[in-house]
């Protein structure tokens, strides 16, 4: 009863889900529901029963793009209902915590985890093609596309990746009732549609849905064994050294056959391969069928073929530099000093530091230098 009253009493500013039970309800009425929610919860879980009311999700979709022109650009963000959510957040702590990491290996995955992030995936990488290129004269990076990954990806696959986590066979019988039977409907610009099942895929917006497909996501282990994944969530990084480069195509075939087996739609037109090469070394031949870039960005960092991270830097400020110049606009507009300073924190610094860690120590002098001569600009007017 205490974890479900702290979990309401703390309950953050959310959107509610197809039940319109509001978050502030929920939190003010902590003390006279925790009692009987915890009967709720534990009943379900003892039943392997999910409440009907918590199976449905209203979807609000958030555009990748600026200007989208077609759903494809959308991502379809489901929001289910709080209580689900604060029953799914019990589950994980004390069931799927406690045993994941001696059940599944999750130690190239660095999204949903605690102490994981992009830098984190980033610096691990980067130190691990740094320490091949000492013995190899270059290495491949090849990046996959998915589409629709966490709509698609099928059931029966995460049950049968589930079947190995220690946990009482309730609380596996409770997350496949959950899956089952589930509808969603979409609500744009006031508008809701007609509701429709949903036959695959992990939600979009549940607390469970990521860790769900981190586990599926496990069972990716290269062809070989000299090659080495890194993964943040649904997107995947191959690293291949120049000794091993032989191995690709049958990787490629592997990596195909997985996604294949999990309803995953592996889109090798968008597959990108980047050489990173030693210096006054050379490139080998593209891979046949594989788009060889130059520059590519790596969750959020634009990374180049000889690890000098001049582009990322100059785009990085070029952005920065519009923004400044708003920012310039707002105050000669009457914006007070404070505003102005936690924009360009938000807006800018963030924007500048961003994974910094892993790419700093790669910079050229040069490249610093244009760090500091923006940051005298920016402290030039205030």
């Amino acid at each position: 009863m205490n974890s479900v009253f702290n979990l309401l009493d703390k309950l953050s500013p959310t959107a509610s889900g197809p039940d319109g039970l509001p978050f502030w309800f929920l939190k003010l009425a902590a003390p006279i529901i925790c009692e009987p929610l915890t009967h709720v919860v534990n009943l379900s879980l003892a039943t392997s029963t999910v409440p009907k009311q918590w199976k449905s999700a209203t979807i609000h979709p958030i555009p990748k793009t600026a200007q989208p022109q077609e759903p494809s650009q959308m991502r379809p963000i489901s929001v289910v209902s709080i209580l689900s959510r604060l029953t799914e957040r019990l589950v994980i702590r004390y069931f799927f915590n406690p045993v994941l990491s001696t059940c599944f290996d999750l130690s190239n995955q660095y999204a949903y985890q605690a102490t994981c992030s992009t830098t984190v995936a980033l610096v691990s990488m980067l130190a691990h093609i740094t320490q091949l290129l000492s013995t190899n004269t270059h290495v491949h990076v090849l990046t996959f596309d998915y589409s629709k990954a966490f709509d698609t990806l099928s059931h029966s696959s995460v049950a049968n990746t589930l079947s190995h986590l220690s946990a009482p066979d309730s609380i596996y019988n409770w997350v496949l009732d959950y899956l089952s039977d589930r509808s969603h409907a979409t609500l744009f610009q006031g508008i809701i549609s007609p509701s429709a099942t949903i036959t695959a895929g992990v939600i979009q917006g549940s607390v469970l849905g990521p860790t769900l497909f981190n586990i599926t996501a496990s069972t990716l282990t290269p062809f070989s064994s000299i090659n080495k994944y890194f993964k943040y969530a649904d997107d995947g990084y191959l690293v291949v050294p120049a000794s091993n480069a032989s191995s690709i195509p049958s990787e490629l075939q592997h990596h195909s056959a997985w996604a294949s087996q999990r309803n995953l739609k592996l889109n090798i037109a968008k597959t990108a391969e980047i050489v990173f090469v030693r210096r006054r070394g050379k490139a080998p031949l593209p891979t046949p069928g594989i788009n060889r870039v130059n520059s590519l960005k790596i969750l959020g960092v634009l990374v180049d073929d000889h690890l000098t991270f001049q582009e990322h830097i100059s785009q990085t400020i070029n952005s920065c530099s519009q923004s400044l110049f708003a920012l310039r606009t707002m105050r000669q507009h009457g914006l007070d000093n404070k505003s102005l300073h936690q924009i360009f924190t938000a807006k800018i610094l963030s924007k500048l530091t961003y994974a910094a860690p892993a790419w700093w120590g790669y910079a050229s002098a040069s490249s610093k230098l244009q760090f500091e001569s923006f940051l005298r600009k920016a402290n030039k007017f205030n």
